[in-house]
């Protein structure tokens, strides 16, 4: 059995009597590997987090309104619409779950934002079978024109 080169209780390493944590300013080094610069130096991209956190709460709401749970797929819908206000899906999504909820003015209204931000869009809101409640109303007609 061979001896656990450490003190367990101070981190030193008994053989060459370094600190085996690296404590300090003297140990400081970003994500990037260059010393000496602070985060703040980097400039920031914040496009691609927002984008795939936009998509995941887009796809946790698909997974509740495939469960019927819409008070809550409307919500998780809404903060994706809320955290990327031009993705489309989330609009098209948001008014499902709306519909499905009997809101139909909400339903119209956010379909109009995800035709406004995605205009191909309306061939899918032709054949989904979540707005065959609309169907009769005269502001889904006017979508289409």
């Amino acid at each position: 059995m061979i001896a656990y080169p450490f003190d367990r209780r101070t981190g030193r390493d008994r053989r060459l009597g370094k600190d085996r944590r690296n404590i300090g300013a003297e140990s400081y080094s970003n994500s990037v590997g260059e010393e000496g610069k602070e985060p703040s130096d980097f400039p920031a991209t914040y496009e691609e987090p927002r984008r795939e956190l936009a998509e995941v709460w887009n796809a946790k709401g698909e997974d509740l309104l495939n469960r019927r749970d819409l008070g809550n797929a409307k919500h998780a819908f809404d903060k994706a619409a809320e955290i990327k206000p031009e993705f489309a899906v989330a609009w098209y999504n948001l008014a499902k779950a709306n519909c499905a909820k009997g809101e139909k003015e909400e339903a119209i209204a956010n379909l109009k934002t995800a035709i406004k931000l995605d205009p191909g869009i309306k061939e899918k809101i032709r054949t989904e079978s979540f707005f065959k409640k609309l169907k009769s109303e005269k502001e889904f007609g006017k979508i289409f024109r």
